[in-house]
């Protein structure tokens, strides 16, 4: 507990009449509740006031957890949504002229579910000013000759009032207008100007920076919360209900999907892969070599860089010796620190390489072995292949996540889908629609054959 802003938190709740705990931890829903996975813990000063340009900060021998949450206010907000109220602290080291030190930054949240979102938009994000311009495509190290650039869906963006949004893929642009409304916008114009607002795969987080205690500002990030919330269940009104005996569209040809079919024809499958794991194994090997020339192109830049920082250094420590009378002082210093330095700088760009090595490998591989096993099952099995939008803005599922792909049978459908509402990992299932739903969690090897032939048989 933060026993700093334990008062007037628990005042707050108390006064909306809201369960009120000490600490707890809530999950990683959002880009936001994320921050500081993975740091661990460490002895932390605590950041009090921070703006643009400055922070002020106190202590520095409390060890904190890497994310935590404390001053949990759990209830219905004002506003009428269903949700907690928290202030959260996350890890973070932090440079500065002085060196690197690790700092316990607070945010306050707002953090809600809303499954019924995950029907009108998988990733929208409002935040103040102005946006970034939409991103059309990536194009990755190591391309050359005619090898087709990887097309990636581009995210959209939207300009209201006082916060730009970004739709991560694109969505329908109505459905984000009956979500981004008037009241959304006047909501938003009371709260801290530090707002922000995130929604991933059916989580909601409200979020202002600092520890927000002043009751007329927490009441209005919880009315911002309820304003999104009843957009979103406007949206979902507005799609059809699942007809499970009506075809819904192929999977619409995007210049992605025409890089996918160029890349599921570099490996030719006599019967179907066995797994979507031993699909994407194929896959891995048969863009090796352009992986590894990905690695060699990225671990050029990267020494490259090295050797210039290098000289730039050692230039700099000399030309301060010679500006300060103190050359050999500064021959001693490259003298003992600069295998160090030089050590440290080499490897990162080594590092660099491999990184983009797997990379490469990994978003080639992974898209192509997945639609590899979904093709063949599908051929194999006398199953039509729908469009995975098309299904998820009318399917109500049981779990969060999104529709990978979905396939058509007599009377059902076999989907394989993804649960990325956590963003520290990534769960999948496996889902039959016909005489009832079902939804199994699996691991990666357990998107099969074997698994989609019994849940057919629970479902057709």
């Amino acid at each position: 507990m933060i026993k700093r802003w334990h008062e007037p938190m628990q005042h707050w709740s108390r006064e909306r009449g809201l369960e009120f705990h000490p600490d707890g931890l809530l999950p990683a829903w959002t880009r936001v509740l994320a921050r500081g996975s993975g740091a661990g813990a460490h002895r932390a000063s605590l950041v009090i006031n921070q703006s643009d340009s400055s922070q002020t900060s106190t202590g520095g021998l409390t060890k904190y957890p890497e994310r935590g949450h404390h001053h949990l206010c759990r209830g219905v907000l004002p506003g009428g949504l269903e949700g907690v109220v928290a202030h959260q602290l996350h890890l973070a080291l932090d440079s500065s002229g002085e060196g690197e030190s690790w700092h316990a930054f607070p945010t306050t949240v707002v953090v809600a579910r809303l499954p019924e979102g995950a029907r009108v938009a998988r990733d929208l994000t409002g935040r103040p000013g102005t946006g970034p311009a939409e991103v059309e495509a990536l194009f990755e190290l190591g391309r050359g000759g005619d090898r087709p650039a990887m097309p990636v869906a581009g995210p959209s963006t939207l300009q209201r009032a006082t916060h730009a949004w970004t739709a991560d893929p694109a969505e329908d642009p109505a459905l984000l207008a009956e979500v981004l409304g008037p009241d959304l916008d006047a909501a938003l114009a009371v709260a801290p100007p530090t707002t922000v607002v995130e929604y991933r795969y059916g989580g909601l987080c409200v979020s202002a920076r600092g520890a927000v205690v002043d009751p007329a500002a927490l009441d209005a990030m919880c009315r911002v919360a309820a304003a999104f919330a009843a957009g979103m269940r406007g949206a979902a009104g507005l799609l059809p209900a699942l007809d499970p005996a009506a075809e819904l569209p192929a999977p619409a040809q995007t210049p992605r999907a025409q890089w996918i079919d160029q890349g599921v024809a570099r490996v030719t499958w006599h019967t179907p892969p066995a797994s979507v794991p031993d699909a994407t194994a194929a896959y891995a090997r048969a863009v090796e070599e352009e992986a590894s020339g990905s690695g060699r192109t990225a671990r050029s830049i990267g020494l490259g860089a090295a050797f210039v920082i290098a000289w730039v250094a050692l230039g700099i420590t000399l030309g301060l010796g010679y500006a300060f009378d103190r050359v050999l002082e500064s021959v001693a210093v490259c003298i003992f620190f600069g295998p160090f330095f030089l050590y440290r700088l080499f490897k990162g760009a080594l590092d660099f390489g491999r990184e983009a090595k797997a990379d490469h490998a990994a978003s080639h591989a992974l898209p192509w072995g997945l639609e590899a096993f979904t093709r063949g099952y599908a051929s194999a099995r006398g199953l039509a292949v729908e469009d995975r939008d098309a299904f998820r803005r009318r399917f109500e599922s049981p779990v969060p996540g999104t529709p990978l792909k979905v396939l058509r049978g007599p009377g059902c459908r076999l989907v394989l889908w993804a649960d990325y509402s956590d963003v520290t990992r990534r769960r999948y299932h496996l889902i039959g629609v016909g005489k009832r739903t079902v939804a199994h969690e699996v691991d990666d090897a357990g998107r099969s054959v074997a698994n989609l032939d019994r849940l057919a048989a629970e479902v057709c």
